[in-house]
């Protein structure tokens, strides 16, 4: 299993209620006709940041998502290879300040 983690901050000027609607609306309809997608999953912060149990202050991401594919090649034909990643990859860098790819290898423990 090959999973891919995105980090990522909102855009300038762009409230977290507008990055969450944007998020879980217009891009994860985008992200979901990736070809070979097994699985997609977003989590956004919450709370006040000023309230972070572990460091108080504005985080310097918003969210993260992952997204699991079959194979390495699965990840990389869906991404590089299709109109949907190129829509998907344009539409992420339109809305985001900061972005923080990482693609990893799932090894489960328990």
């Amino acid at each position: 299993m090959i999973k891919a983690f995105a980090l990522l901050k909102r855009a300038e000027g762009m409230s977290l209620e507008e990055f969450r609607a944007w998020w879980l609306g217009p891009h994860a309809e985008l992200a979901k006709r990736l070809p070979g997608l097994l699985e997609y999953r977003i989590s956004i912060r919450t709370g006040d940041p000023n309230d972070n149990p572990f460091i108080p202050g504005e985080p310097p991401f918003d969210g993260i998502a992952e997204i699991w594919f079959e194979s390495r090649e699965a990840l990389l034909a869906a991404w590089k290879r299709t109109a949907e990643g190129d829509q998907a990859v344009a539409d992420s860098l339109a809305h985001t300040s900061l972005r923080v790819n990482l693609v990893t290898e799932e090894y489960r423990i328990v």
